[in-house]
């Protein structure tokens, strides 16, 4: 059942969309809005999905409520604009402190006043509709949803929360001497230039000019990289021009044609996938190169860098603010900095020429590059043409597996079209070519085939970094967080980046108390004074990732089911029907459990190269997948720190589970996945997934997407209202019949419990009667297209 409207949980999960608004997008609440937020598409669909989320809540009318987002648009904004600051207000002091004196009286009071006059009429009932709802650790990330997006809106809270956990620093020179070895630039009789006194942009540009000038005249070698800056300019990407632009960063010389010597000089023609180094200058007076919002900005430049040149293994990057700077190294395990270099300072403005020489000798290796970029390469022990103009797939988060899939060019003898995937997973793990060779020996069908991959030594992030670092590593977090992985509360936890309260109330008309407080104006964008530290007592060692390699068969990814031929929809049924068996296949003869069962790892079989087991559809991506210990259907955690998951396609249970909370006895089991397989299915059914409000839902947290797909499956009218959003391919009576005996055989009336799920008779059960809806509903199509 959904919340009741008159709980805390479903009033702070309707208001959840506003809130996340106005933390990431309204800096200060106290000064009127902007002609620009007031205009952003994004504000009117967090109001949108906020008001219908609100229907049902006590003091709120729920025909006032509908009519207004009916009537919802940029001129209403404009128009009631005061009104609308004070319901944002209002939202996030109940969101973050549900518990205060009069919270939801506000929050009523505020709604009541930001709707048009001619719209309240309490004593109008409220009609008879349903609304939307108000193992190992399992983290989402910038790149695993599935909605394409390059604005700072929608990225950076997810690398905030990426990053979360995997932040590190050093103390001394260790990170120096590992990186920064001595060169022969650098000798006593060197004057480096002093540091600008006042340190503004510009200034900085032309102290960096100064340097780069002194290097050439010490250094008899010439560098094959030159320092740019943007200087304005987006640098160009291969997905086209994003937000994103560095101050500073390091370019190959033979990618520019211009004077090498002039670090200003326009960067119109400079290219994310060339760049090596990326650096960014700030002057803000009491600000330091530890602020949140920096490091935010330092790692959006290096997840540019990851997403545009796939070989890389780690990104080096730097940061000045005022006079203090830090030196960076990101690596697909985190983001490692140096200690803080005084600039002002004359031992630390040594160490600065030291840094700087050592960028501009440093080989393509050093910089973070790995392997040869030649088409011939050998994995395990067999040679392959891969084609590096066919990326297929890639992966565009810093802490991920990094997964890229090239194409291979067919070898002879090879009637197979094959991929190349290259990975980084986490020593914990099972390399994926061990387990796709212990599916062959057992015969498993449905399966993507596997050719060759890497069984010698490859690199690893702790390779990389050097042991001496990693174990020197100390966590950087939030300054003020007291626990590492505090214990759920029963009241509202604010979020990582919560709102302070003296603002908060501020905002609301309260007086100002002592004066040492944090200062009064409703500021929401917490990036201005959070600042990071480190916690040497907190034991959180780097994980090390391994380099991986394997060549497997080639399919074509399912989501492109609509461009398959005549019988597309005949093709999406045969090919989920053939996944699941394959899935099935897994787990009884090799007894491996999938566990990452989304839109992205369920292939369809090339007709112009048909399947050996006559499969129309096939599995792809055990990076996740674990073996399992026992004979009962789940699987323990391997010792990973954690994993990621798509929200969209996790099962219930999965979405509900808490690590935190004692005594929490979820297990990942073969019932999780087949829920998976059904919300892949609804996704790929629906008409614009993008900007259906259900799915969307789906992706906002976990605990909305666990409440959005309980609804659906505990109310029918809910159910039925979200299949008329179905592509109009899938509304025939056949097709709404197989959903609706899926949602029927995997979520019968009363839940299935666990221990029932982990009984043979159940899996059995399962999984024949999921085939039968699948076979009757393709026979029905099937006669219908004859």
């Amino acid at each position: 059942m959904s919340l009741p409207p008159q709980s805390i949980a479903s009033r702070t999960a309707a208001l959840e969309p506003v809130y996340n608004f106005t933390r990431s997008q309204i800096p200060d609440l106290a000064a009127p809005l902007s002609a620009d937020t007031l205009s952003d598409p994004t504000l009117l669909a967090a109001l949108l999905r906020t008001l219908r989320l609100l229907v049902g809540c006590p003091g709120l009318s729920a025909p006032d409520l509908i009519a207004a987002s009916d009537e919802l648009s940029f001129a209403s904004l404009r128009k009631r604009e005061p009104q609308l600051r004070s319901l944002l207000v209002a939202c996030a002091a109940y969101y973050l402190y549900p518990d205060g004196t009069d919270a939801w009286a506000t929050v009523v009071k505020a709604v009541n006043a930001w709707l048009p006059p001619k719209l309240w009429s309490p004593q109008r009932p409220p009609p008879v509709r349903p609304g939307p709802p108000s193992g190992t650790p399992i983290k989402n990330n910038s790149h695993r949803h599935t909605f394409e997006s390059t604005t700072r809106a929608v990225l950076d809270p997810l690398l905030r929360a990426e990053l979360s956990g995997h932040l590190w620093t050093t103390v001394g020179d260790i990170f120096f001497d590992r990186f920064f070895p001595s060169t022969r630039a650098i000798s006593p009789a060197t004057h480096v230039p002093l540091f600008p006194r006042l340190p503004s942009e510009s200034n900085v540009l032309q102290w960096l000019q100064a340097c780069s000038d002194l290097y050439r005249s010490v250094c008899t070698e010439r560098s094959d990289w030159i320092w740019r800056s943007a200087c304005g300019q987006l640098l160009t990407h291969v997905d086209g021009q994003t937000e994103r632009q560095p101050d500073v960063f390091l370019y190959p010389r033979s990618r520019y044609d211009g004077h090498d010597n002039n670090i200003t000089a326009p960067a119109d023609d400079a290219e994310w996938g060339y760049a090596a180094l990326v650096a960014e200058l700030k002057q803000r007076k009491g600000n330091t190169e530890s602020q949140a919002q920096y490091i935010l900005q330092l790692a959006s430049f290096a997840k540019e860098v990851f997403a545009t040149q796939p070989g890389r293994g780690f990104v080096h990057s730097f940061i000045i603010v005022n006079t203090t700077m830090r030196c960076w190294i990101w690596t697909r395990s985190g983001g490692i900095a140096s200690r803080r270099i005084r600039l002002d300072k004359t031992d630390d403005l040594r160490l600065f020429w030291r840094i700087f020489c050592s960028y501009l000798q440093m080989t393509p290796q050093q910089l973070g590059y790995i392997g040869e970029p030649s088409s011939s390469q050998t994995v395990g022990k067999q040679n392959f043409d891969v084609d590096w103009d066919d990326l297929i797939d890639r992966d565009r988060a810093i802490v991920s597996r990094g997964t890229t899939v090239w194409g291979v060019r067919t070898p002879e003898g090879e009637a197979m079209p094959l991929v190349l995937k290259e990975s980084w997973r986490y020593a914990e793990r099972r390399h994926e070519g061990d387990l796709l060779e212990l599916a062959r020996q057992h015969n498993v069908q449905g399966i993507a085939r596997h050719v060759a991959h890497d069984d010698g030594h490859q690199p690893t992030v702790h390779e990389l970094l050097g042991n001496a670092l990693v174990d020197a590593a100390t966590p950087l977090d939030r300054k003020g967080a007291a626990t590492e992985n505090p214990p759920a509360s029963k009241k509202r936890r604010a979020s990582d980046f919560q709102l302070r309260t003296q603002s908060i109330k501020r905002s609301r008309g309260s007086p100002a108390t002592a004066s040492n407080e944090t200062p009064a104006v409703g500021a929401l964008d917490l990036d201005e004074t959070e600042e990071y530290v480190a916690f040497p007592d907190r034991d959180r060692r780097i994980p090390n990732r391994i380099a991986t390699r394997v060549v497997l068969e080639r399919g074509i990814p399912i989501t492109r089911w609509l461009t398959s031929g005549p019988s597309s929809h005949l093709s999406l049924l045969r090919s989920l029907r053939d996944a699941i068996r394959g899935h099935y296949s897994l787990l009884t003869a090799a007894r491996i459990l999938h566990r990452d069962i989304s839109k992205n790892n369920i292939m369809m079989a090339d007709p112009l190269h048909p399947r050996p087991d006559g499969y129309t559809g096939f599995l792809i991506d055990l990076d996740l997948a674990l073996p399992l210990p026992d004979d009962d259907g789940a699987v323990a955690a391997c010792g990973a720190p954690e994993r990621t998951g798509t929200f969209e396609f996790l099962s219930v249970e999965a979405l509900e589970w808490d690590p935190s909370k004692k005594n929490s006895d979820f297990l990942h089991c073969y019932y999780d996945d087949l829920q998976s397989f059904f919300w892949v299915f609804l996704y790929l059914c629906t008409e614009n997934p993008e900007t259906n409000e259900v799915i969307g839902d789906w992706r906002t947290s976990r605990r909305i997407a666990a409440q959005n797909k309980r609804l659906l499956l505990n109310d029918a009218e809910v159910f039925r209202d979200f299949l008329d959003g179905l592509l109009p391919v899938c509304r025939s009576r056949g097709w709404r019949d197989l959903l609706w005996r899926l949602r029927e055989i995997l979520f019968p009336g009363q839940r299935l419990a666990r221990t029932e799920v982990q009984q043979l008779a159940t899996l059995e059960r399962l999984y024949t009667d999921i085939g039968a809806a699948f076979g009757k509903a393709i026979a029905e199509l099937e006669k219908e297209s004859a």
